[in-house]
């Protein structure tokens, strides 16, 4: 290396290496790290885990120049999100210069299942070598037929899992990757049937099963990453039950523990309820803050939300506000009314 011939971003990254085992915890290095072609992982909520994808695709893509990746995730916001955070890591492996300047949105047309052109937004980034990362929301016609690395990020939550599979699981045949990445979200999904299949040993050496419950994700250091400070072992067990009492014993199992629910009681399954979401909400998440030092996180957190509500919305806004006077929370509430019907769209819970 010299002074006088300037550098490309692909010849500086072979003398620079992230230390991964410093930035990411052991189960996000087991999913970074693993080279099976059918990757399975089942996982609790908010565990960094597309965080971890985003890192795995732009070293495949950009830095490895293996084959492109395709992304597909349940709202155009997480899409987005998704390849802002594998630009972050490009960047820091020094293949790009600049996030901004290497990462675009385009409009592609695919064929639907009827046969009809349709028009799909993505997100994208593109790196030196020429391949590129996609990143759009969830849509099965979409991924069909594109070649290589595929990901289904909350892919119990997609509309169309079957035709999903249907898209995805012929790359296999030209040792091809992709990784299904979920919460559950039932019993009956497509998802929880891979799982089961490949427990039963139904499925073959190419598939591969990471189970990552909250529990795991804690004995691995995820609350040291998360408040920057050591904890005992007494201190994280609070931690999990304090939060399992939050959230209670239904959501904790499946949201948390990676057990999914029997639907065999329930008035609407989860596959009706799924079939009636509205895709591309502006937001879709409660957000809970303790004590007063978070008072003024929880305001910047409903601004940001605000901001985003009034560039991506279609309807009039209201904010909302219950005080809690002693157990229960103050609640913010951000609505939208679209067509005379009125939609949650963010709450912070004090």
């Amino acid at each position: 290396m010299t002074d006088e011939k300037p550098i490309h971003p692909e010849e500086i990254s072979q003398f620079t290496k992230l230390d991964e085992s410093k930035i990411f915890l052991p189960y996000q290095r087991e999913v970074i790290d693993d080279e099976h072609i059918a990757q399975l992982i089942e996982k609790g909520r908010q565990e960094g885990l597309s965080w971890a994808l985003a890192y795995k695709a732009q070293k495949r893509t950009g830095k490895e120049g293996r084959y492109n990746t395709y992304f597909s995730t349940k709202t155009k916001i997480l899409a987005k999100q998704f390849i802002t955070d594998a630009g972050n890591w490009a960047k820091l492996s020094k293949l790009i210069k600049s996030v901004t300047d290497s990462t675009y949105e385009d409009a592609v047309k695919v064929e639907n299942k009827d046969g009809n052109e349709i028009d799909v937004n993505t997100y994208n980034i593109r790196f030196p070598n020429g391949l590129e990362i996609v990143a759009l929301s969830s849509n099965a016609d979409a991924m069909r037929g594109w070649r290589g690395y595929k990901i289904g990020d909350e892919f119990a939550i997609h509309k169309q899992q079957s035709e999903m599979l249907d898209s995805i699981l012929p790359s296999r045949m030209w040792r091809l990757p992709f990784s299904l990445c979920s919460t559950h979200k039932g019993i009956n999904s497509e998802f929880n049937k891979l799982v089961k299949k490949y427990r039963k040993g139904d499925l073959g050496p190419d598939w591969n099963l990471i189970s990552i419950p909250i529990q795991r994700a804690v004995a691995e250091g995820l609350l040291e990453k998360i408040y920057k400070r050591p904890f005992t072992e007494q201190e994280r067990q609070e931690w999990l039950d304090n939060l399992e009492r939050e959230e209670g014993q239904r959501r904790w199992k499946q949201e948390y523990g990676c057990i999914p629910e029997d639907e065999a009681g329930a008035f609407f399954t989860y596959d009706l309820l799924i079939a009636c979401e509205m895709e591309d909400i502006v937001y879709d998440n409660i957000r809970k803050f303790s004590g007063k030092q978070q008072e003024q996180e929880a305001l910047k957190w409903f601004e940001q939300m605000r901001m985003t509500a009034n560039i991506l919305g279609k309807g009039n806004f209201y904010v909302g506000m219950d005080i809690g006077r002693d157990i229960n929370y103050t609640v913010l509430a951000l609505i939208e009314e679209v067509a005379g019907v009125k939609f949650i769209r963010a709450i912070a819970a004090l």
